[in-house]
């Protein structure tokens, strides 16, 4: 239900004459036009104890570990569902680990890469592990460029995204996350 208030006043009437006790009265036919006040209600039972989610997808990983090489790892954040690009070499093969929920232990994940590449680790190794933590291992192609690999149980969705350097032209690749 929606409220309105309305008031008609003229500048001669209360609301005025206080505004008047401070100034001199003009003579002007300004003064004695009416004044129309509007004001809207909004129902205050929408606005209340309703707040926006802070992470869209709050059952999926925020950040991925990336092992590059050993002792040489990048963690990508999540941004809606798609995590930052890591850069790779041609046919690097990397370690890749993310953090569920630990109550989403024992779901099966699918994997998918999308752009050519290869997910190295057995299908049966991929479910969520006790602690929530998923590990499988990612082989990228041999052509410079972007590789996405999906992964989703379920309907949640996400999506890693990896860029194979061309070693001939390394300014045409987009800010990528490399090893130190």
């Amino acid at each position: 239900m929606h409220l309105y208030f309305v008031a008609a006043l003229r500048r001669g009437d209360a609301l005025a004459d206080s505004y008047s006790a401070r100034r001199p009265r003009r003579s002007s036919s300004f003064f004695r036009t009416p004044l129309l006040i509007a004001v809207y209600f909004w129902p205050l039972g929408q606005f209340s104890a309703q707040t926006l989610p802070i992470d869209p997808l709050p059952g999926q990983p925020k950040v991925a570990a990336v092992t590059l090489a050993p002792g040489k790892a990048v963690n990508p954040r999540r941004h809606k569902s798609v995590f930052e690009k890591v850069g790779l070499q041609p046919q690097q093969t990397v370690a890749v680990t993310l953090a569920y929920p630990p109550e989403l232990a024992g779901r099966t994940v699918a994997i998918e890469p999308l752009d050519g590449g290869r997910v190295v680790t057995p299908i049966q190794s991929l479910i969520i592990g006790i602690d929530g933590t998923l590990a499988f291992q990612y082989q990228a192609g041999q052509s410079p460029g972007l590789y996405q690999v999906t992964v989703h149980y379920d309907t949640q969705l996400i999506a890693l995204q990896f860029w194979v350097l061309d070693s001939a032209h390394l300014d045409n690749s987009p800010p990528l996350l490399t090893a130190p």
